[in-house]
């Protein structure tokens, strides 16, 4: 009696394989290329066979976004590499990425307040966020003397001028300027801050042509040589002396208008100490109110006439 039910048993399920065969065969499925064999095919790319025929090189999987990549895939992990490793959807490393701050100072300290989500550390960010203000360099003030050594600090003084920031009684440095041409006076535009006097830098920084020693403050200047041997800002100076006793210009220091008595017409030129072109005016015989619209600052006014020219320098309130 048993043995009948286990034959019974056997025979259905043989009649339930030709039936699932029976409906099988004959039937065409869509088959994937999997160019780089991860199990996974191209959703664009793909060929019907026979269901019971796999056509080499094919998957019935689709989903792949790189089928070049076998790396890159549906069941794939995602790790943070610019790539959309797990084929998701167009997500790129989502929640792999790595916290970084910004560092616009440059300082090696970051920003806490502005957060920078990235695979790797890149120029601009930092993976710390110490920085007390991302926008100023700051450095080491270890006696809080106010003056920094040249340690940089995220949360430090604004400068590094201190010589010895291990005591409080050494401080400043001093600005010193290059005297390339050895006449004792500097290039304003070569300054360095130092503790000590060095070789070929100098206190001074009044040179106009650090590359000429005749050239300098005070020095003798030849008229009609083109050359502005004493920095201010003029070839020479011959106006007539009846005229010159005659020229006054008010108020020294100014704030708005500047007042220039002149006994003949002519111009007045208006430059830097550096004797750079800054404005012109036109000057009538007597005097003339100038409203002159300049920052804050030293300037020279040059007085220039048919009988000669004449220079004073003036203060910019």
């Amino acid at each position: 009696m048993r043995w009948v039910k286990f034959v019974s048993m056997r025979n259905l399920l043989l009649v339930f394989s030709l039936f699932i065969f029976s409906m099988s065969f004959g039937q065409t499925c869509i088959f994937y290329i999997d160019a780089d064999m991860d199990g996974y095919g191209d959703d664009f790319n793909f060929t019907e066979s026979p269901c019971d025929i796999v056509p080499p090189g094919t998957t019935l999987n689709p989903g792949d976004c790189d089928d070049f990549d076998p790396t890159v895939n549906p069941s794939a992990v995602e790790i943070c590499n610019y790539i959309d490793d797990n084929c998701n959807g167009g997500e790129i490393d989502e929640f792999v990425q790595l916290n970084f701050y910004q560092d616009m100072d440059m300082d090696g300290y970051g920003d806490a307040n502005v957060l920078v989500l990235e695979c790797f550390e890149q120029p601009g960010v930092v993976s710390n966020m110490e920085d007390c203000d991302d926008n100023l360099v700051t450095y080491q003030d270890v006696d809080a003397d106010g003056w920094g050594s040249s340690v940089m600090d995220p949360c430090g003084v604004d400068n590094n001028l201190d010589c010895n920031d291990m005591t409080s009684s050494v401080q400043e440095a001093t600005l010193y300027f290059e005297d390339q041409d050895g006449d004792g006076y500097g290039n304003p535009d070569m300054a360095i801050y130092l503790c000590e006097s060095q070789m070929g830098f100098i206190p001074d920084g009044t040179d106009c042509d650090d590359q000429n020693s005749s050239v300098y403050p005070n020095a003798v200047d030849i008229v009609g040589n083109d050359i502005d041997e004493n920095c201010d800002g003029l070839d020479g100076v011959g106006i007539d002396e009846d005229i010159l006793a005659s020229l006054e210009i008010w108020p020294n220091p100014m704030k708005d208008v500047l007042h220039i008595e002149i006994p003949v017409s002519g111009t007045m030129i208006l430059t830097n100490l550096q004797g750079q072109w800054i404005l012109e005016q036109q000057l009538f015989a007597g005097i003339n109110p100038l409203q002159l619209d300049i920052e804050a600052g030293y300037y020279w006014a040059i007085i220039k006439s048919p009988q000669g020219q004449w220079a004073k320098k003036i203060c910019k309130l």
